[in-house]
C-alpha cells in the first residue's frame, strides 16, 4: 500500500531537539563523570531518545500504523546499541577540541541518529480517510444530508489543495478532524446534529475561502 510521508516540519524540529539534547547530556555528563567513558553516552542516549519519540507523537489524532512504530523502535535501538562507538570519534575529536565539547559533539550525532529513526512515525497510509467515510455513508444518507456532507468534503478538499506546502500537514490533520465530525453528525440526522452539521460546512467553506 503507497504511504507519505506526514509533517516533515515536526520531523526537523524532532531531529533537532533530539540532537541539541544529546549534545547538553553528554556535555554535563562528561564533566560529572569524568572517569566513565559509556555513562556520558547511556545518559546522551536517553534523553533525546524521550525528546524525539516525545516530539513525534505530539499531539497526534492519528497514530502511525503499528509497523511503523515498530520500525522506529528498532532504529532507536540500534542507534543505541550503536553508542559506545563514539567515544572513539570524541577522542579524535579531542584532538582538536577540549574535551566536554567534543563529548557534546558526539552526543549531538548520537541524538541525531535517535531523531532520525523517528521518520517511520511519519508514515501514513495514502488512502484518504473523509472519502471512505462519505463513501460509507453516502447510500445511507438522505438528500440533504448528502449534500451538505459532500459540501463539507468538497470544501475540506479545495482547502488542501490551495494551502501552501509548509502548512499542509499541519492543517490536514485539523480539516480532517471537522470534516470527520461533520460526516458524524449528517450520520445521526437529527435535528440538533443538522443544525452543527451545517456550522462545520460553514467553517470548511470559511478556512477554504481563507486561501
Amino acid at each position: 500500500m503507497a504511504r507519505r510521508f506526514e509533517d516533515h516540519a515536526r520531523f526537523e524540529r524532532t531531529c533537532f531537539i533530539a540532537a541539541a539534547g544529546g549534545a547538553l547530556a553528554a556535555y554535563y555528563a562528561t564533566w560529572m563523570l569524568p572517569a566513565a567513558r559509556l555513562v556520558p553516552w547511556a545518559a546522551a542516549g536517553a534523553m533525546p531518545a524521550i525528546f524525539a519519540l516525545g516530539v513525534a507523537l505530539w499531539r497526534e489524532d492519528e497514530l502511525p500504523p503499528a509497523a511503523c512504530i515498530a520500525a522506529a523502535a528498532g532504529l532507536v535501538a540500534g542507534a543505541g546499541l550503536a553508542a559506545p562507538s563514539l567515544p572513539a570519534l570524541t577522542e579524535l575529536l579531542g584532538t582538536v577540541l577540549p574535551r566536554a565539547v567534543a563529548a557534546g559533539a558526539g552526543g549531538a550525532i548520537l541524538g541525531l541518529w535517535l531523531g532520525g529513526a523517528t521518520a517511520p512515525l511519519h508514515l501514513r497510509t495514502a488512502r484518504d480517510r473523509v472519502e471512505q467515510r462519505l463513501a460509507g455513508l453516502r447510500p445511507r444518507l438522505d438528500p440533504e444530508l448528502l449534500r451538505l456532507a459532500e459540501r463539507a468534503a468538497a470544501a475540506r478538499a479545495e482547502l488542501l489543495r490551495s494551502a501552501p506546502s509548509e502548512v499542509r500537514s499541519g492543517l490536514r490533520r485539523a480539516a480532517d478532524g471537522l470534516c470527520l465530525a461533520a460526516l458524524d453528525l449528517a450520520e445521526q440526522g437529527t435535528d440538533v446534529s443538522r443544525a452543527r452539521l451545517v456550522e462545520r460546512v460553514d467553517q470548511l467553506e470559511r478556512a477554504r475561502d481563507a486561501f
